[in-house]
């Protein structure tokens, strides 16, 4: 999750809430929910921002909100308990009872923002529903039913999820057809944004404009590591293809000479009647007999050189193909 400045506090609890399933509260005189977070922070950056992920702890997240916006800030799980300083934002909804028997919650959130939301079903007993409300384990069970009503009632946003999925799907591959994927994704849900209210479409826009950069980050990354690995490939390539050139010219040349060499042995013994150079012939046709007989073999190591450069083209032509897809993660909302 990535916070800016330009958020307002209302888009900041309602995310945070939506992508951890947990609270934030925002520790300053001014909480209205249409505050701007720059507004009350003391950055002189409005464009600094922090990024967070489950894996973040407490005091991590605290500390950034801290150094980079001079807000300071507390964090709960899903019932409004504070949670401990050394959690991780994927575990904090754990050990919930524990929690609630502390009564420690974050600030702005007490008990009685759950008062009278939930009735016991005995009603002829008004002394014994007064000792129960009182007793602390009543009030854990009070919460703990509330927190499965809410779990039932919050269905998770099947556009969000899947932008999701398929983002993690491409970082994980890193393919040329998921990232295909991810963009008729993004495309579809850009369109879906005219049919959402306010709320749901400010979450939802926030999510494609963050999965657009963690997208587009991971493009440049392949694509730097696919350019340095072509590079290397078609080196090797120009090395075999001209090593090959090289020793097929060379067998042809040494072919010529030889055939030359035999013609003028043949020439000298006609004119001359003589046979004193037959062994010298016969040595030459050997050679030459042997280098025609090699054929195929003589031009293998250019064969495997074209093959090696014909390879590096495709290479080339794919990268520029992932290269110019890409760019549509530049594409604004």
């Amino acid at each position: 999750m990535r916070i800016t400045l330009s958020m307002t506090i209302a888009e900041l609890i309602q995310t945070f809430e939506n992508e951890f399933d947990a609270k934030i509260s925002i520790s300053s005189k001014d909480k209205k929910m249409s505050t701007v977070l720059f507004d009350i922070s003391k950055a002189k950056d409005k464009n600094v921002a922090i990024s967070i992920s489950k894996s973040t702890r407490v005091r991590s997240i605290e500390k950034m909100f801290m150094d980079s916006f001079g807000i300071p800030i507390q964090i709960g799980n899903k019932l409004g308990y504070i949670a401990p300083k050394d959690s991780i934002l994927a575990t904090i909804n754990e050990n919930m009872e524990a929690s609630i028997g502390l009564n420690n919650k974050i600030d702005g959130l007490d008990d009685s923002d759950n008062s009278g939301q939930y009735a016991e079903i005995d009603d002829d007993n008004n002394a014994k529903e007064n000792i129960k409300q009182n007793n602390p384990a009543t009030k854990i069970e009070k919460n703990i039913r509330k927190l499965s009503n809410t779990n039932d009632e919050k269905k998770e946003d099947p556009r969000i999820k899947s932008l999701q999925e398929k983002y993690l799907h491409y970082q994980k591959t890193e393919k040329y057809a998921d990232m295909k994927i991810l963009i008729t994704e993004i495309e579809t849900s850009m369109l879906a944004l005219n049919n959402r209210k306010d709320n749901d479409r400010i979450l939802l826009k926030r999510v494609l404009d963050e999965t657009k950069l963690n997208a587009l980050n991971v493009a440049n990354i392949y694509k730097k590591k696919r350019r340095f690995f072509v590079f290397v490939f078609a080196i090797i390539a120009l090395l075999i293809f001209t090593g090959g050139t090289t020793v097929s010219l060379l067998e042809r040349y040494n072919e010529k000479l030889i055939s030359e060499d035999i013609n003028k042995i043949i020439s000298r013994e006609d004119d001359n009647g003589s046979n004193v150079n037959t062994e010298l012939l016969s040595e030459k046709q050997k050679e030459l007999q042997r280098l025609q007989n090699s054929g195929i073999k003589k031009d293998i190591m250019l064969i495997i050189g074209i093959f090696f450069v014909t390879i590096t083209l495709i290479f080339v032509v794919k990268l520029h193909k992932y290269i110019v897809t890409s760019t549509r993660f530049n594409q604004n909302i």
